[in-house]
């Protein structure tokens, strides 16, 4: 059985932005059968990696869609998440700070379909 399919693009041709600035974009799903969930979440997610503990934190979250039945087709929903003035996306030798969009489909007695899509804050 096909999987619904989860794409995230953002308004921007380069994914660099400033902090405090709005992330914009489009979320679609392509949907090869119904598809059932109890919500569709955009999340600003940035999370550590390197040497040492890792850590991780959702600063902005927006329901794009409550609970449904989608049907087989291409469905899109725009989505506008703010920044924080902190932390900034850094590449050192040790630590690693990345930020994502992170696109969560809470399906109903099923694993839910995630996407990230990574950017960069400077």
């Amino acid at each position: 059985m096909p999987k619904t399919e989860v794409t995230i693009s953002l308004d921007r041709d380069a994914a660099i932005y400033a902090p405090g600035e709005t992330v914009t974009g489009v979320v679609t799903l392509d949907v090869p059968d119904t598809e059932n969930v109890r919500k569709v979440l955009a999340v600003l997610r940035w999370a550590t990696s390197g040497k040492g503990d890792t850590d991780s934190d959702d600063m902005a979250r927006t329901e794009l869609v409550g609970k449904h039945e989608f049907r087989m087709g291409t469905h899109q929903f725009p989505f506008e998440l703010t920044l924080p003035v902190a932390p900034v996306s850094y590449h050192g030798t040790l630590l690693k700070i990345d930020w994502s969009v992170h696109v969560r489909l809470d399906r109903p007695w099923a694993f839910d379909i995630k996407e990230d899509l990574a950017f960069e804050v400077v």
